[in-house]
């Protein structure tokens, strides 16, 4: 508690020091979000010789304090869910959840709430695999783990899905004719929720990879993939849901749906695309 009431006086010294134009595009902080900031940045503040960087900011309209983070050791972990990052992981909770209650403290409000999201070093922004949140009072890990089937395991750190929402797309996939390969998340300005980019394997993309020709475009894709991906953008509320159909060879095939226009691309090993128009 000591150690507690010296670091708030000194935080309040800095907040009284610090211009008071200290603003958003939206409008100037009151003096509890500027004091919440500085606790924020205090506690999780950069460290690049360990491979650890943080960005701090308010979203005024949610009230949401946004902290986006890459953690070297953290990404190297955890697709293993070994020990080490299960540790690793109690260790960052601890702190979030006590550097929540100082935010909480500090604006004097439970209007506020505090997001904290790792991205993958090399794919920024579409690339959160880790996140915790304490939107509606309680913080917690966001969507941290939950069953799928019996090859792996899916995390998707977006709390705008709920784990109802990707359990259905896995069960959607889990047949004997499909293998489910992945299910990642990004975000599409200016859409609420983000899209849902979901890649599959087996006899289910046998229809779409055979009508593959070189350099001659297919004249639409089988309505089969259209009918399921705005299944799935219907049943998730998905801006948009993109389905990538693997098989054997270096050909492969993306179907792009969303409620104003679909359209699909043909891929070979070198990343060249053939359109089929829609």
């Amino acid at each position: 508690m000591k150690k507690f009431v010296s670091v708030l006086l000194v935080l309040c010294c800095l907040m009284a020091s610090c211009v008071s134009a200290f603003a958003t595009e939206k409008r100037d902080l009151t003096d509890g979000e500027m004091l919440a900031l500085h606790f924020i940045n205090e506690f999780f503040s950069s460290k690049p010789e360990d491979g650890i960087s943080y960005d701090v900011s308010l979203d005024t309209e949610t009230n949401c304090f946004v902290i986006k983070g890459e953690y070297m050791l953290l990404e190297s972990l955890y697709k293993s869910y070994s020990p080490e990052y299960q540790e690793l992981l109690a260790h960052i909770f601890e702190l979030f959840s006590s550097v929540d209650s100082l935010m909480r403290t500090s604006v004097g409000s439970d209007s506020y709430y505090l997001r904290l999201t790792y991205f993958h070093s090399a794919i920024a922004s579409s690339g959160a695999y880790c996140a915790f949140s304490s939107k509606g009072g309680t913080p917690h890990q966001v969507n941290g783990r939950f069953a799928s089937n019996a090859q792996t395991s899916y995390r998707v750190a977006d709390d705008r899905y709920s784990e109802e929402d990707l359990q259905y797309i896995v069960d959607k996939f889990s047949g004997d004719n499909v293998n489910l390969l992945s299910i990642s998340i990004s975000s599409i300005e200016p859409y609420d929720k983000p899209s849902i980019s979901i890649s599959v394997s087996g006899e289910y993309c046998k229809k779409m990879l055979d009508n593959y020709k070189p350099n001659v475009s297919c004249p639409s894709a089988p309505d089969r993939y259209v009918i399921d991906c705005r299944e799935i953008a219907n049943t998730t509320g998905a801006s948009c849901v993109i389905l990538w159909l693997y098989g054997d060879s270096d050909v492969y095939a993306c179907v792009q749906f969303s409620h104003s226009s679909r359209y699909a691309h043909y891929y070979v090993k070198d990343y060249r695309y053939l359109r089929i128009e829609p």
